[in-house]
């Protein structure tokens, strides 16, 4: 994992206004999901974004490639 750069709140909020999934949320809504901790990260082939049993409550926006769901012990 790479940090590329740290967001300021009105990129987020041009991302936010430009995907669809988000018509349907409030101002206040999408303010919500602009913090102070948002980053902009480059994730390499086979790394995880996030592990079964994390507690971290972390949005992803996958902004280009893929992603995979596997459950831990699934075939």
């Amino acid at each position: 994992m790479k940090v590329l750069t740290s967001l300021e709140p009105s990129d987020i909020q041009v991302c936010l206004e430009c995907l669809p999934f988000f018509d349907a949320f409030t101002a206040e809504e999408k303010q919500f999901l602009i913090g102070d901790d948002t980053h902009l990260i480059r994730f390499e082939n086979g790394e995880f974004l996030i592990q079964e049993g994390e507690s971290d409550r972390p949005l992803f926006f996958l902004l280009s490639g893929s992603a995979s769901v596997v459950k831990q012990g699934a075939s």
